[in-house]
C-alpha cells in the first residue's frame, strides 16, 4: 500500500499514545496503533473515500476528541470527526473550509493563545505561518505569528 499522507496523534480516547492515521491512494484510512514498547506492525482499516492530500489530526470541535482535518485537491478542507473509538463519528463530512492548497504542511498546536487553547498551523509557500485558534470549536480568522520561512518544512 502507498501511504499518502497520514495524521498523527492521539485518536482512540481508550490509547494515550501517539497513533497514526493514513489513506491509501483509494481511499482507505487506516489506524496503526500504538501499544507501547513494540513495533507498530498491525493496521485496522477505520474509513473509507477519504479524498485528501494533506491531514492533520486536531480537537477541531473541542470536544475532548481528536479529529480529522482533510485537504482535499480542489481546496476544500473537510472535517471527520473522531468519537474517541477507532472510526470517525458516522454523519456527513462538513466543509469547514475552502482554499487550502496554498500550505504545504498542517500542524496542530496546543497552548499557543493561552493555556489549554488548540489551534492549527499552515505554512505558505512564501514562508509565511498562519494559525487558527480552535479553541471555541471553529475556525476563527488566522493569525500571522511568523514570517520568513521560505523553503523550510513544518514538522507533521
Amino acid at each position: 500500500m502507498a501511504v499518502d499522507d497520514h495524521g498523527r496523534g492521539i485518536w482512540c480516547g481508550n490509547n494515550r499514545l501517539p497513533q497514526i492515521l493514513a489513506i491509501d491512494s483509494s481511499g482507505a484510512l487506516y489506524l496503526y496503533r500504538n501499544v507501547g514498547l513494540t513495533a507498530m506492525v498491525g493496521r485496522t482499516q477505520v474509513g473509507t473515500g477519504v479524498s485528501a492530500i494533506r491531514l492533520s489530526m486536531v480537537d477541531y470541535d473541542a470536544d475532548g476528541f481528536q479529529d480529522l482535518l482533510a485537504v482535499e485537491a480542489n481546496g476544500n478542507l473537510r472535517l471527520y470527526r473522531g468519537s474517541g473509538l477507532t472510526t470517525p463519528k458516522s454523519e456527513a463530512r462538513l466543509v469547514v473550509g475552502t482554499g487550502w492548497t496554498d500550505y504545504s504542511g498542517l500542524r496542530s498546536l496546543n497552548g499557543v493563545t493561552g493555556l489549554n487553547t488548540t489551534g492549527i498551523a499552515g505554512l505558505l509557500s512564501n514562508g509565511t505561518i498562519e494559525y487558527w485558534d480552535l479553541t471555541g470549536g471553529r475556525l476563527t480568522t488566522p493569525s500571522t505569528p511568523v514570517t520568513g520561512l521560505g523553503g523550510l518544512k513544518l514538522a507533521q
